[in-house]
């Protein structure tokens, strides 16, 4: 019996041995913070059996994995350098080093929570990037998920979308037309950071070549076709007019070639081989409109007239009330206004005061005969302003020579007149005949409209012109 009583105690303690350290795990759970349930009492098993091992056995494995899912948190608060709309996916690798994509989503406004629990399939962040896509300027920032996991709050700026999103490069025969493009090519790009992009353009791709994510700035672009092979170097800016960047590239060596299904880009009129601007066409549609107008103003008019007869009043008599003010017409039988006295010496003509002698004045013109050499008997010669500063003013012509001229020193000073020259002309008279003569003045001299060189005989009733002055002459 007492054999027996040892071997029972034997084995009751070896079945709590596994109750033992399930409490001791719970002890180390306890002491990072956090409260482990109650084990389950024996009681519950009065006899140790199979059956209490294993429920201990499977208690001690939930609390193992309970710490590590519950230390877990994937979700952070990302900011956007502004307020607006943008578009968000993860590029990661999962346990079996497949790569996934999570699918785009939309945010809008200041930030937004993103859940990276995709990308963490067992607690931890996968290796991959989180990119945040522009849709306004076409630009991505890429962000590594591994520096992420360390950010709760990570605060994006201008600067991190360096990244053009579709970059797409068009080759085209150098001497085609406009709808052909390159069959076939391989198109390697290699951007500002050495980062190298390869596609290929078969006949489907009409042409086209397009990348995606390709960081801005300097790029390499080398294209390889049948027979032959060219690179280039060209700017992708982050800065553009359109979200998609887009580079055409001729090439010059004879390649096969398909045409392409869009529509070429419209040209500008005027442009070489563009279609010319149409003419502008006056069809009865485009006058219409006016045609009505001015039909429905005749007909208020008339209405308005008509109206207005049937009262017996009249269009002046409406307006006068208007305030509309008319001319008033003389009275016939009204006496006339005296008549101002008029001076006979004054011409009504020019203005100017009449020759005593002769009774002319500045704008009588007088032609001698052509015959007559001599002296008429109307007097003294001399020179008659007719145009002019020196309108009206008579300048008597003595014997000898007679300087005309803006300086004040000659016999006949024109000091007014800005257009004479200092010493201007000179008149000369002998044995009652008369001569002119242009000293090399600025604006010449003229006689009857035309300039003189040298000396040239005046006959009465002769236009001689200095500077802007006109003078008859009498002699």
């Amino acid at each position: 019996m007492k054999s027996a009583k040892c071997k029972v105690q034997s084995e009751k303690s070896k079945v709590q041995s596994p109750k033992s350290k399930v409490q001791s795990v719970g002890s180390t759970v306890q002491g990072r913070g956090w409260q482990p349930p109650q084990t389950i009492p024996c009681s519950l098993f009065p006899t140790p059996s199979i059956l209490h091992f294993a429920f201990c056995i499977l208690q001690f494995a939930f609390l193992a994995l309970l710490p590590v899912s519950a230390s877990a948190d994937p979700t952070i608060n990302v900011t956007f350098p502004e307020k607006g709309g943008y578009v968000y996916w993860i590029e990661f690798k999962d346990a079996l080093g497949k790569a996934q994509v999570t699918a785009p989503t939309h945010a809008a406004g200041t930030g937004t929570t993103i859940d990276l629990a995709p990308a963490a399939p067992a607690g931890k962040l996968s290796a991959g990037e989180l990119k945040l896509y522009d849709p306004k300027t076409g630009n991505l920032a890429a962000k590594s998920l591994a520096n992420l996991g360390a950010k709760k709050e990570p605060k994006l700026k201008e600067a991190d979308f360096d990244r053009v999103r579709t970059v797409r490069i068009i080759l085209r025969p150098a001497e085609g037309k406009p709808d052909e493009r390159v069959e076939s090519a391989v198109v390697t790009l290699k951007d500002a950071n050495s980062d190298e992009f390869t596609a290929v353009v078969d006949p489907s791709s009409e042409g086209v070549a397009e990348f995606h994510d390709i960081a801005g700035g300097q790029e390499s672009v080398t294209v390889a076709y049948e027979g032959g092979k060219m690179t280039v170097d060209l700017e992708v800016p982050l800065d553009r007019e359109t979200p998609v960047f887009t580079h055409s590239l001729a090439i010059s060596d004879k390649v096969r070639t398909v045409k392409t299904s869009a529509a070429p880009a419209p040209k500008t009129p005027g442009e070489e081989g563009a279609p010319a601007r149409p003419e502008a066409r006056t069809t009865f549609a485009t006058w219409l409109p006016v045609i009505m107008a001015f039909v429905f103003l005749g007909l208020v008019g008339f209405i308005a007239y008509m109206v207005l007869k049937s009262r017996g009043a009249t269009l002046e008599g409406s307006l006068k009330k208007l305030g509309v003010q008319f001319p008033q017409a003389e009275e016939p039988g009204a006496p006339a206004a005296p008549a101002q006295p008029v001076d006979p010496n004054i011409c009504p003509f020019c203005g100017q005061r009449r020759d005593p002698a002769t009774g002319n004045c500045a704008c009588t013109v007088q032609t001698a005969p052509a015959a007559h050499h001599g002296p008429t008997a109307g007097g003294a010669p001399r020179l008659i302003g007719t145009q002019g500063p020196y309108a009206g003013q008579i300048f008597e012509l003595a014997g000898g020579e007679t300087t005309i001229g803006r300086d004040t020193a000659s016999s006949i000073a024109l000091a007014d007149d800005t257009t004479a020259s200092r010493r201007h002309a000179t008149v000369r008279g002998e044995n009652g005949l008369f001569t002119i003569t242009d000293e090399g003045s600025s604006n010449g001299t003229f006689v009857n409209g035309t300039r003189i060189t040298g000396s040239h005989p005046l006959q009465p009733g002769d236009e001689v012109q200095i500077g802007s002055t006109k003078f008859r002459f009498e002699g």
